[in-house]
């Protein structure tokens, strides 16, 4: 499964660091890619990753999830 997330408010490599460990603490998570520029967020992982609780972790590490889709 690969998942492409649109997510508002990351500015800085700090901002990387924290929306990468807030995805890899979300059980099924493989891979997180992380692209600051655009503000797309790469998911890999099995397929009994939920995207509610990505978008939970996203936002309770202080983003906001626009958009999920099957990349």
């Amino acid at each position: 499964m690969k998942k492409r997330l649109t997510v508002e408010g990351m500015t800085c490599g700090k901002c990387v660091t924290n929306v990468k460990i807030a995805l890899q603490g979300v059980h099924g998570v493989d891979n997180v890619d992380v692209h600051l520029k655009s503000q797309i967020v790469v998911v890999d992982g099995t397929d009994s990753v939920n995207d509610k609780e990505m978008k939970c972790a996203i936002e309770d590490a202080g983003y906001i999830v626009e958009k999920i889709e099957q990349a």
